[in-house]
């Protein structure tokens, strides 16, 4: 039961979202780690992670300035409704 001093026993499990988000759930590994091995695994260097990186970002915002992010991503057969003018 519930002691005046705090909860006492706990009936839930307090989980670190943040550390959890940062663990590959498939196979329980932290998600730099896979990042490292799957570079190593297909040849990919620092050079070429850090280009596509400055390439995604470009796409994004050539995305938010073509007013495309609010449309861009919908599930087939639901309405899907054109970005505010404001």
């Amino acid at each position: 039961m519930f002691s005046r001093k705090g909860l006492g026993s706990f009936l839930f499990q307090l989980v670190d979202s943040l550390w959890q988000g940062l663990i590959d759930q498939q196979i329980k590994t932290p998600m730099g780690i896979t990042a490292e091995n799957l570079a190593k695994k297909y040849e990919i260097t620092r050079e070429q992670c850090n280009d596509y990186a400055v390439q995604s970002a470009q796409r994004w915002k050539a995305g938010i300035d073509a007013r495309f992010s609010d449309t861009a991503l919908f599930s087939p057969g639901k309405t899907v409704f054109e970005p505010s003018q404001n």
